[in-house]
């Protein structure tokens, strides 16, 4: 089971529309996928077989009553738990687990428009952000968890809502770590194209680099 992604298609009203997509390698017709989105305070939506195309690729569809909106203000994360299942002799009871995966989801729109500017669940608000390089101050560029949830909540004290992460794609843990503190993030990969700005840049690997480094922050 690989590449498991859940998107926010819709908010209207008290409704919104979630839809979840994976892939299972090496699939035949005796698998089955199975996806669970479990809410902040333990509710369970779906969870029931879905068909597995010819593809590899299993698609579900959650329509979500009175959503709990994620906003830095409002950090609410639902899980998504997918399964990859080989169909039992008698029912779904006797289904025997092959894989499986979760992930943790914000429901929540962006837009941006030359008329509102950008919108988080369709409400104007203007980014109070800051450039984040990797490293982290005097320990360095090794990533330690404990010193990244105080950099996110020092920035939260001081009132910044989002972060650009400057030229480097950012750690598993960083984008976690935003998601539950709630801080927004523009995450960079590399600052410059085939054309350098200096001598030893990432113009020098962009050709051979660039696609495997933006599939990697995806």
């Amino acid at each position: 089971l690989v590449s498991l992604y859940a998107r926010t298609m819709s908010i209207d009203n008290d409704k919104a529309v979630v839809e979840v997509e994976f892939r299972v390698i090496n699939a035949d017709k005796n698998m089955v996928g199975n996806v669970t989105l479990i809410s902040p305070d333990g509710r369970t939506a779906g969870g029931h077989d879905i068909r597995i195309e010819h593809d590899g690729k299993v698609y579900a569809k959650f329509t979500i009553r009175n959503p709990k909106l994620w906003s830095p203000e409002t950090p609410y994360l639902y899980k998504v738990r997918a399964k990859v299942q080989k169909i039992g002799p008698v029912g779904p009871e006797h289904h025997v687990l092959l894989d499986s995966k979760e992930i943790n989801t914000g429901i929540r729109t962006i837009r941006v428009s030359r008329e509102n500017g950008f919108q988080l669940n369709g409400v104007t608000r203007k980014l109070k952000g800051v450039c984040l390089h990797h490293d982290l101050g005097p320990l360095g560029a090794a990533i330690n968890k404990t010193a990244l949830i105080r950099q996110i909540q020092m920035l939260k004290a001081m009132g910044c809502d989002a972060i650009r992460t400057s030229h480097n794609m950012p750690s598993t843990w960083q984008m976690d770590i935003c998601d539950s503190l709630g801080m927004m993030v523009m995450a960079e990969s590399f600052d410059m194209w085939i054309y350098p700005k200096c001598k030893n840049g990432y113009a020098r690997n962009f050709r051979e680099w660039a696609e495997r480094d933006i599939t990697n922050t995806s």
